[in-house]
């Protein structure tokens, strides 16, 4: 072993210690970091458990996806030593909630340099978890939320999600996505190593796991760089939505419903008292042409026209009887982020979402 993994095993042993020391049924003995010859583990620590004692023995992995830590799991070998009670230890600088439940099944136990820990042995059972911090940026979220943190891996993501089931070529993802081949490869690939997709065949690639995505995905969209028009009408929500939605089929400009509007346009039984819109074009212009008065407003507003920072939304937008709306990704994504009410409208538009999938209605556009 390198001093530099020396030094690393060290630092997953003292957290390790820490956090069993919280435990007073546990007596904690010699360690040992492995120099020498590869003994099949990196670093062991000797236990005093309520049905006996137990030796830590200690893997140290650089990398640790999903994909990576379900491989090493099927090679490894039997523990090595002469201890009658074994029990592994993966240890890595981030191990996801998926490579950690991948370790529990196998009876490994799991640590990493984020804080999470995961130990199942000898009567003791101790899980440490770390949440994403939100309002934080890329750098505030755990390694999954963080690579779906950029614009362009999320564009991907959506249209993932939006498309329905697979397997895709990877030419069709490229056009549904409106992206290149580079971002949609780099993206599928990344996503297998998350064991989240699989590629059934050459040149095919297909998810496996959408609401995992779909997940992380919610943790780490944060829209930046859009800005919000506010104004006030006396006219029904409804009333306005209804004479956006023509305008725009009028003058073929890009106005669609979004947020709560979208959100009733997909499930008719959600209920708001504001009508939201994406728009590309001059927002006061769009306010001037309509046939209800619209005066900005910035307390008291009932319609919001949001220009957002990419077209993502305008992209997997879809008629929804007369108008046009954005897919349910786009509308469960920004729903989470009302202030009121939103959660609870984003599971609906969830759970339609999931049906819609789970039966092969999605929208595919290629």
């Amino acid at each position: 072993m390198k001093i530099v993994d020396a030094i690393a095993a060290h630092d997953y042993l003292e957290r390790l210690k820490k956090a069993l020391s919280e435990l007073k049924q546990v007596q904690i003995g010699d360690e040992q970091v492995s120099l020498g010859s590869d003994p099949g583990y990196d670093a062991i620590l000797t236990l005093s458990l309520p049905d006996g004692d137990y030796q830590l023995q200690l893997v140290i992995k650089t990398l640790a996806e999903p994909s990576r830590v379900k491989a090493w799991l099927g090679e490894r070998p039997e523990a090595a030593s002469n201890a009658p009670r074994v029990y592994q230890v993966l240890a890595a600088p981030f191990l996801s909630d998926e490579a950690i439940k991948l370790c529990s099944t196998q009876g490994v136990g799991a640590v990493d340099l984020e804080g999470n820990l995961s130990l199942v042995v000898g009567g003791v059972s101790l899980r440490h978890t770390v949440t994403a911090r939100k309002g934080k940026g890329p750098t505030g979220l755990a390694l999954p939320e963080r690579s779906l943190s950029y614009t362009g891996v999320q564009r991907v993501a959506i249209g993932l999600l939006e498309g329905g089931r697979g397997p895709w070529r990877m030419q069709d993802l490229a056009t549904h996505c409106k992206a290149s081949m580079g971002q949609v490869f780099k993206v599928s690939q990344w996503l297998v190593s998350q064991a989240w997709a699989e590629k059934p065949a050459r040149g095919q690639f297909k998810l496996t796991q959408p609401e995992a995505l779909l997940d992380a995905l919610a943790k780490a969209y944060e829209p930046k760089g859009q800005k919000t028009f506010r104004y006030f009408s006396l006219a029904d929500q409804r009333e306005i939505e209804n004479t956006l939605a023509v305008r725009a089929q009028m003058v073929q400009q890009s106005i669609v419903l979004a947020s709560f509007s979208a959100a009733r346009a997909w499930a008719p039984f959600v209920r708001h008292l504001r009508a939201q819109f994406y728009i590309q074009g001059r927002p006061h212009d769009i306010a001037a042409s309509t046939t209800i008065t619209m005066e900005p407003a910035e307390k008291g507003a009932n319609i919001f026209l949001t220009i957002p920072e990419n077209d993502t939304p305008f992209v997997f937008a879809q008629q929804v009887g007369d108008r046009y709306a954005t897919g349910l990704i786009q509308t469960y994504l920004d729903l989470l982020r009302e202030p009121m009410r939103g959660e609870e409208a984003a599971e609906k538009v969830r759970e339609r979402w999931l049906e819609n999938y789970n039966k092969g209605e999605l929208s595919r556009v290629v």
